[in-house]
Parts: structure tokens; C-alpha cells; sequence
């Protein structure tokens, strides 16, 4: 319970910070053009998303704040069994979402404009917003009943 308690409120407050920097970064916006980076080898992709990924350290707080409370959730629900499913669902729609960002922004991205990007990343940043709120309210609550 302490753990939920805390991961919540931890996990709640980096998503109200996330939530924060996408609503501030549309708001002000990019400032700066789209530069595209191109690699000569795709047999370093892998390697590259690898490196990528753990050097974010908003990866790395993810995981240990909502990603933790996610699978303490799934342990608590179905136990082992229950982790495999959440992990491997999570792997294939983090796999799925990628694709169809990397589509999505190779077929078509310059072609929306400035301000529709902007726009969703507004909407983005307060589903984030809301989010949080969820599972900040749900640690206090948690709490509250600890308490009384």
C-alpha cells in the first residue's frame, strides 16, 4: 500500500511536470526548424533506439514512478502471469505507437503546419494533466483511508 501511496504521488507529480512542458512548449513553441538527421545504415537502428531510450531520463523516471506503479498493479492483480501481460502489451503498443509516429512524421509531418502541432501537443499535455490528477487523487485517497 505505501508503495501504490508513493508511486502515485511520485508518479502523478512527474506527469503533472510532463504535462507542464508540453502545454509551456505549445504555448510558446518550438521557436526553430525541423532539421532532419539521416543515418547512412539502418543496422544501427536498434542500437541507436537502445542508447536512446536509456540515456532519456524521462525513460528512466517514467519507469520508476508510473512504470513501477503499473507493474506493482499487475503483480497485485494476477502476479507473474499478470507482469508478462503488461510487459509484453506494453513493448507491442510502444512498438505500434513508434511506427505510427515514424510514418505519421515521414509521410506527412510538414504538411500539418505549426499550429495543428501545436494544438495537439496542448491537447496531449492536459490528457497528461489529467492523468496525473488520477493518480495523485488515488494516493491521497489511498492515504486518507490509511489514516482515518
Amino acid at each position: 500500500m505505501e508503495v501504490k501511496i508513493a508511486l502515485g504521488i511520485i508518479g502523478g507529480g512527474f506527469l503533472l511536470f510532463t504535462a507542464y512542458g508540453l502545454i509551456n512548449y505549445s504555448m510558446k513553441g518550438a521557436g526553430g526548424q525541423i532539421v532532419s538527421n539521416t543515418i547512412s545504415t539502418s543496422r544501427n537502428l536498434p542500437a541507436l533506439g537502445f542508447l536512446t531510450s536509456f540515456s532519456n531520463p524521462y525513460f528512466t523516471i517514467w519507469w520508476v514512478s508510473i512504470g513501477g506503479l503499473l507493474v506493482a498493479e499487475s503483480l497485485t492483480l494476477a502476479g507473474y502471469i499478470g507482469l508478462a501481460v503488461f510487459l509484453v502489451s506494453h513493448w507491442c503498443s510502444d512498438l505500434s505507437w513508434y511506427i505510427l509516429v515514424s510514418i505519421l512524421s515521414y509521410k506527412g509531418s510538414l504538411k500539418f503546419g505549426s499550429k495543428l502541432v501545436k494544438v495537439v501537443m496542448y491537447g496531449c499535455g492536459l490528457f497528461i494533466a489529467i492523468l496525473a490528477a488520477y493518480y495523485i487523487i488515488d494516493a491521497v485517497s489511498v492515504l486518507s483511508h490509511i489514516l482515518t
